[in-house]
């Protein structure tokens, strides 16, 4: 009899133990925000070198310039930007970049032409084991046209969406100090501007159309991580 309690007790002991909830001992997996909330900042000041390629587009009163187009192709333009970044892990990483493509000047058909080309930007980048990089970038550029013709003067300004594609490489000087080079493709459109003599209605005036810029950029930055 005495076996047969010590056994009975032995099993209702033993049912529990098996049944319990089994825990792993893994460390759960960080997740995607808690990578952003906890990486580390750095900035950047780059110079920039830029090539830019578009169409102006005539229409005028005078019909030796109604109707004319001229081509713009690889013109050199020089400017730089800042730009505030954070490291989500050991491949990912944004930034809010700030800066001027630069300022061109032509004169062609009797008429000064000026473009200058603001943007703020929003770029995610992935950073490869060998210290290159690739990403993309989102936002804004805010062309201006100042238009002269004869004594007639005028300027306009636009907000254009702004798109990129990137690829660069960074080279590190000490724990927090990089130089950073790299290329960037990016496409936006321009503002049309109309320079007019308002003293005459109906006639004297001059429009210029400018088309989608298409912009190939090349920069050296130096970069601090904090």
């Amino acid at each position: 009899m005495k076996k047969i309690v010590s056994f009975a007790v032995l099993a209702m002991l033993s049912v529990p133990a098996f049944s319990a909830p089994q825990y792993s001992s893994a460390k759960p997996v960080n997740s995607v925000p808690s990578h952003w909330l906890n990486g580390a900042w750095y900035g950047v000041v780059r110079g920039e070198m830029s090539l830019l390629s578009w169409k102006n587009k005539y229409s005028s009163d005078d019909l030796a310039l109604d109707g004319k187009s001229e081509r713009f192709s690889f013109e050199p333009v020089f400017g730089g930007s800042l730009a505030v970044g954070h490291v989500a892990d050991a491949n990912w990483r944004g930034e809010v970049e700030g800066g001027l493509i630069g300022q061109f000047t032509d004169s062609g058909y009797g008429a000064d032409f000026k473009l200058t080309i603001p943007y703020l930007s929003v770029n995610m980048m992935y950073d490869f084991a060998n210290n290159a990089y690739v990403g993309g970038g989102l936002g804004i550029a805010i062309p201006k046209v100042d238009l002269s013709w004869f004594t007639f003067e005028a300027d306009k300004r636009t907000v254009s969406p702004k798109f990129d594609l990137m690829a660069g490489y960074s080279h590190k000087l000490t724990e927090s100090v990089s130089l950073d080079f790299r290329y960037r493709l990016s496409f936006l459109f321009g503002p049309d501007v109309k320079a007019e003599d308002v003293a005459f209605s109906g006639g004297y005036w001059l429009k210029t159309d400018v088309d989608m810029i298409i912009n190939n950029s090349f920069s050296v930055g130096v970069r601090y991580d904090f």
